[in-house]
């Protein structure tokens, strides 16, 4: 399990923000913790991304300094999480 994730994870669940970064997590599974964000909009799971700024496409990094998350196999965690967009 990566500490790294179940800290970003904590952070969340005191600041209950809509959006949650795990990218560079070194993750292989998304953790079942991230399964009781039910306030979540959006995650991260990248260590790159483009989110909309309001006219225009952005280029995003992910500010967490672990490994790359390239062996996620499995995302069953975010089953029930109904918030969750897509773009």
């Amino acid at each position: 399990m990566s500490v790294l994730a179940l800290q970003r994870i904590a952070q969340n669940k005191l600041s209950r923000e809509t959006f949650l970064d795990l990218g560079n997590c070194g993750l292989t599974k998304v953790p079942v913790e991230v399964g009781e964000l039910v306030w979540l909009e959006s995650l991260s799971l990248a260590s790159e991304w483009y989110g909309w700024q309001g006219s225009r496409w952005q280029k995003k990094k992910s500010k967490n300094d672990g490994d790359s998350n390239a062996r996620l196999t499995d995302i069953g965690s975010l089953a029930g999480l109904s918030a969750l967009t897509g773009c």
